[in-house]
């Protein structure tokens, strides 16, 4: 098991006990031998998520409230060519027929396999590359980041939005570097664990979620608690020592679903 999907359980264990209870996953002889016959390797962190998670997620509905990611029925999907090597497998997929745009999503994969593997996303029908259907994030970093605004953003009174951009094609990591060290010394620590292009940070009762995205060359920054004075405390740090911090949100009530 991957370090980071240990300490996501962890992380999920120790904030709602009972939500792994609804969990049910995919047994491993299963997965094994879908790989073989398909002459595929499923990524590391994927193989995770599946055992742990793969067929019902309960209320957590890591890639969306209208996306079905039962293994069962992505099996019953798939599809190689000619009996040659899949190239992509999909996730998830959009349930709900009125949305705008049925929009799966889907892992690139490879003979070898790999430790993670970037998310795409892709409205049905269309054709799936990496230069067009990338999201961003990884696949664990996808899961992780929704699970964590779930459980520790989304729920709380109040929160704020920072944006902070970066020249295209620069160097976001070196930015979401100096936003998460400055959070660091004011006193927030790792919920979950290192990733490259996220972070979920908690302090007291205050959560704060980061995020690059190269696709807009902004690395974002929600903050939430339950106490107004917390967000209103803390936002200021951002917006006076990161070079092209811009409030998008000041801090104020948020109207967002929640984990139930």
């Amino acid at each position: 098991m991957q370090v980071i999907w240990q300490l996501f359980l962890t992380y999920l264990n120790d904030r709602i006990p009972a939500l792994t209870d609804t969990f049910r996953g995919v047994p491993t002889e299963e997965i094994a031998a879908f790989e073989t016959k398909h002459r595929i390797k499923f990524p590391n962190i994927y193989v995770d998520f599946l055992s742990t998670m793969g067929e019902d997620s309960g209320p957590l509905y890591p890639f969306g409230d209208t996306q079905t990611h039962s293994f069962s029925e992505l099996t019953e999907q798939f599809e190689d060519e000619d009996g040659a090597a899949a190239l992509f497998f999909m996730v998830s997929y959009e349930n709900d027929p009125s949305a705008l745009g049925l929009m799966n999503k889907f892992i690139p994969l490879s003979a070898v396999g790999s430790d993670d593997a970037e998310m795409l996303e892709c409205e049905s029908g269309a054709e799936i590359s990496m230069e067009t259907c990338t999201t961003g994030l990884s696949f664990a970093e996808t899961v992780i980041s929704q699970a964590f605004r779930r459980i520790d953003v989304s729920p709380k009174r109040y929160s704020s939005l920072v944006f902070c951009k970066y020249e295209s094609g620069g160097d976001g990591l070196t930015l979401k570097a100096e936003v998460d060290g400055l959070l660091s010394r004011l006193g927030f620590s790792s919920a979950v664990g290192a990733m490259a292009r996220v972070s979920c940070l908690i302090k007291g009762q205050t959560s704060a979620l980061i995020e690059m995205d190269d696709l807009t060359s902004f690395v974002t920054i929600r903050l939430s608690s339950d106490s107004i004075a917390d967000v209103k405390n803390e936002t200021p740090h951002l917006l006076r020592n990161i070079d092209g911090a811009e409030l998008i949100k000041p801090p104020s009530a948020q109207h967002e679903e929640t984990l139930e």
